[in-house]
C-alpha cells in the first residue's frame, strides 16, 4: 500500500492519514494496492481493502467513544462527506438504504468492483455500500 510521494506505509497509518483531517482534493493522495494476482482475485482483494478503509474511516469520523457508528442517525450529507475522503485517493462509494417503507439508492453499478457490496443490518434498516474507481 502506498501513500503520497511513493512512500510506503502500513494500512493503519494510511487510514489515519486519510481521515485525521478534512478531506483532501480529489485524487490528491496516491493509493495503490499490492496484490499477488496468482494467489487471489484482484477485485475481491480491492473490495476487502476498501471495505476495511470504509469501516475504520466511519469509526474515526462518526464513531462514539467506543468506535460504534449508528448508521441510522446519519443523513445523506454525512455519507457524502465520507465519499469526499474516498475521492481523495481515487475512489467513490455509493449506498442503498433499505427498510420496509422505502429503498433509497445512489448506486451507479457499472463496473466489476461495484458489483460487490458491504451489507450492514441495523435495527431499522439494511445498508449496502458499493465502491468504484473514479
Amino acid at each position: 500500500m502506498e501513500y503520497q510521494e511513493d512512500q510506503e506505509i502500513d494500512f493503519e497509518q494510511f487510514v489515519l492519514n486519510v481521515f485525521k483531517d478534512e478531506p483532501k482534493d480529489e485524487k490528491s493522495i496516491q493509493f495503490s494496492l499490492d496484490c499477488d494476482f496468482d494467489q487471489q482475485d484482484p477485485i475481491e482483494f480491492q473490495f476487502k481493502i476498501l471495505a476495511e478503509i470504509f469501516t475504520k474511516g466511519m469509526k474515526m469520523v462518526y464513531g462514539d467513544d467506543k468506535g460504534a457508528v449508528n448508521l441510522d442517525y446519519l443523513v445523506k450529507e454525512d455519507y457524502d462527506y465520507i465519499d469526499k475522503y474516498f475521492r481523495s485517493f481515487g475512489y467513490c462509494f455509493y449506498y442503498e438504504k433499505i427498510n420496509e417503507f422505502n429503498n433509497y439508492t445512489d448506486a451507479d453499478l457499472n463496473n466489476d468492483l461495484s458489483k460487490k457490496f458491504l451489507k450492514i443490518n441495523t435495527k431499522m434498516n439494511t445498508y449496502l455500500f458499493y465502491f468504484k474507481n473514479i
